[in-house]
């Protein structure tokens, strides 16, 4: 399984690089989540994913719901 999570204001990676890696990922169980503002709380950069003021909230429960399915 993989999960691929970008931020909109990431300079780091951009978006646009994390989604070039998903579309050639051969995994079939694969998952591309795109943070913004349209669906998050706000814009988020490359370390406010991990350390944001909101990340605990709204980033961790992904990421926790992924690891719990991977046995």
């Amino acid at each position: 399984p993989s999960l691929f999570i970008a931020a909109n204001y990431d300079i780091v990676v951009p978006a646009h690089a994390v989604e070039f890696v998903f579309d050639r990922v051969s995994s079939k169980d694969k998952k591309f989540i795109y943070v913004s503002p349209e669906n998050f709380s706000g814009s988020y950069g490359h370390a406010c994913l991990v350390l944001g003021e909101n990340s605990s909230k709204e980033i961790f429960p992904i990421l926790e719901k992924f690891l719990s399915k991977i046995k």
